[in-house]
């Protein structure tokens, strides 16, 4: 009996499940890498196991991986909102023991200033004149002449909820 046949694509999906997972514990993990590394281990396990080694292996882990990675990132998002409402929440606690006065978020119109170049071009006659040796006749020479001035206008922004 040859028992090293069957343990070769059971040690290859133990490293397919193994490696992501060692590659990511070193760093944060991330909820959507480490399902998508389980699920495609899972899922090649799960192909395995059907009867057609290839076929299975590889459908298996390409299934798993994508439901690995829509559940993680789905998680993942979950979190962050979760996260986002216990930061406004502790701040409103802060906040509101004190003597802040909460106000919604608001349109704003702020004052801005802004260059406009009016920069113009001017033909200026010039005399002859000597350079060292050489003799320049006189020409006409392009010379822009620069100017402007700062315009004001107002600009309409989004100020979200705050304390003051």
């Amino acid at each position: 009996m040859n028992t090293n046949v069957k343990l070769v694509p059971l040690v290859g999906m133990v490293l397919l499940v193994a490696v992501p997972l060692t590659l990511t514990g070193c760093t944060m993990l991330e909820t959507t890498a480490v399902g998508t590394a389980m699920g495609s281990g899972l899922g090649a396990i799960a192909g395995h196991q059907c009867g057609r080694a290839g076929e299975g292996t590889a459908i298996g882990a390409g299934v798993g991986a994508l439901t690995g990675a829509l559940v993680g990132s789905i998680m993942e998002n979950q979190e962050m909102k979760a996260e986002r409402r216990g930061i406004e929440q502790s701040n409103r606690i802060a906040y509101s023991s004190g003597s802040g006065t909460w106000i919604d978020g608001h349109y704003e119109y702020v004052v801005k200033k802004e260059w406009v170049d009016t920069t113009t071009t001017e033909r200026v006659w010039v005399k002859e004149y000597w350079d060292g040796n050489r003799r320049i006749e006189g020409h006409y020479e392009v010379r822009k002449v620069p100017s402007g001035y700062y315009r004001e206008y107002e600009e309409k922004i989004w100020v979200p909820g705050h304390y003051e």
